[in-house]
C-alpha cells in the first residue's frame, strides 16, 4: 500500500501543473467571456436566463476544451512513462507490480478529472455572482430571483450533464466518468501493442457515449425514454469493465512495452 501510494503521488505531481495550467485557461477564458458580454447589457436590456447566458458565453465549449487537454496531457504521461527509461520506477527499492503502476495512472487521471468538474462548478458559480453584481447595478435588487442560482443548475443541460442530481443522471455520470478515464489509457496501451485491431472496442464504447450525451442535451428524450438512457449507461459501463480487464492483461504481459 505504501508502494502505491508513493506511486499514485509521483503520478499526480506529473499531471497536477498541467491540469493547475489547463483550470487557469478554463477560468480566464469563461469568466473573460462572461465579463464583456455583461458589458454589453444595460438597464433596458432584456436580461437572459443565467444558464443560457452561460451557453451564449460558450461555457460548455471551453470545458470541453478543457476536458480534451486534460486527456491529452494524460495520454503524453503515458507515452513519457515508455520513452523515459529512468523514470521513479527504476528507483524504486520494493519490486514494483505492473497492476500497481496501472492503478496509480488510473487513480492520478480520476482525481485530475474530479478536480476539473470541481473547478467548473466554482467557475459557474463564480459566473453567477458576478451576473448578479451586474444585475443588482442596473435595478437596485428589485428584479434578482429567489433561488435564482439553483433553479440555473436545474434547468441547464450542460450542468445535469456534470453534476447529476436524480439516480439516472447520477448513472449516466458514473458511465461516463469511468469511460473516460479508461479509454484514453486503453487507446494509447493499444496504439503501443501489436492488438490494434481492439481499437474498435473503444469506438463502440465511445459511440455509446455520444448516445447518452444527446439523451442528456434532449430533455424530451431524457424524461420520456429512460428505458434506453438506462440500457446505453449499463452498456457503456460492461464495456468500461472490459477495457479495464484487457488492459491489465496487456500491462501484466508487458505487451506494450
Amino acid at each position: 500500500m505504501k508502494t502505491f501510494y508513493r506511486l499514485l503521488r509521483y503520478e499526480y505531481g506529473q499531471l497536477f501543473p498541467g491540469l493547475l495550467l489547463i483550470v487557469a485557461a478554463m477560468a480566464a477564458f469563461t469568466l473573460g467571456a462572461l465579463y464583456f458580454r455583461l458589458n454589453n447589457l444595460y438597464s433596458s436590456s432584456v436580461h437572459p436566463r443565467y444558464e443560457d447566458l452561460y451557453v451564449q458565453i460558450n461555457g460548455p465549449f471551453f470545458f470541453l476544451a478543457a476536458y480534451i487537454f486534460l486527456l491529452l496531457l494524460f495520454a503524453h504521461t503515458i507515452r513519457q512513462m515508455k520513452q523515459n527509461g529512468k523514470s521513479l520506477y527504476t528507483f524504486l527499492t520494493l519490486p514494483v507490480n505492473r497492476v500497481a503502476i496501472y492503478w496509480s495512472k488510473y487513480c492520478a487521471f480520476a482525481i485530475s478529472m474530479l478536480v476539473l468538474l470541481v473547478a467548473q462548478f466554482a467557475i459557474y458559480a463564480v459566473g453567477y455572482s458576478i451576473m448578479l453584481g451586474k444585475i443588482s447595478n442596473h435595478s437596485g435588487g428589485r428584479y434578482i430571483m429567489d433561488n435564482g442560482f439553483f433553479l440555473s443548475l436545474i434547468r441547464s443541460d450542460f450542468i445535469r450533464l456534470l453534476f447529476p442530481f436524480g439516480w439516472l443522471q447520477l448513472l449516466n455520470f458514473i458511465s461516463m466518468f469511468l469511460f473516460s478515464i479508461t479509454v484514453i489509457y486503453y487507446i494509447m496501451l493499444m496504439l503501443q501493442s501489436t492488438k490494434r485491431w481492439s481499437l474498435l472496442l473503444a469506438v463502440v464504447a465511445g459511440l455509446l457515449m455520444y448516445r447518452i450525451v444527446n439523451h442528456i442535451a434532449d430533455s424530451n428524450t431524457f424524461y420520456y425514454d429512460q428505458k434506453s438512457v438506462i440500457n446505453d449507461s449499463f452498456y457503456l459501463l460492461l464495456l468500461t469493465v472490459l477495457l479495464v480487464i484487457i488492459s491489465l492483461r496487456i500491462v501484466k504481459k508487458g505487451a506494450h512495452s
